[in-house]
């Protein structure tokens, strides 16, 4: 094998690892949301009054106190449902919080992501 035909394997198996990282972390991800899900909540957030999509990947909520908090989703988020902030993660350092989504109606509560500290 030549030196270019090496550095097409090593490139290919490079993206093939790279792939795989992503795949995990979208699987953990998936997991926690679920573990999210079935958790106490930490505290209530408010109420959502109108949710914007901002692009495809993200939507922007405005809470009752009138305070915005934008998430990564693809989801139509209706007005009207509880937000509630819940936490994975035993130690500080593990801690991820989450952004719950509860409708009175329902015990279906769908949690995403929030990133960083945002409390």
């Amino acid at each position: 094998m030549n030196l270019e035909g090496t550095g097409i394997v090593s490139m290919v198996t490079l993206m093939l690892f790279m792939l795989f990282a992503l795949v995990f972390m979208q699987i953990e991800d998936a997991d926690l949301a679920r573990e999210a899900a079935t958790l106490p909540d930490v505290r209530v957030i408010g109420k959502i009054t109108e949710s914007e999509p901002v692009n495809d990947n993200t939507v922007r909520l405005r809470l009752d106190d009138g305070t915005t908090v934008t998430l990564e989703t693809r989801d139509s988020i209706p007005a009207g449902v509880t937000a509630v902030l819940r936490r994975t993660g035993e130690t500080s350092r593990d801690q991820k919080d989450w952004l719950c989504l509860k409708a009175l109606s329902t015990t279906n509560t769908k949690c995403y992501r929030l990133p960083g500290d945002l409390f």
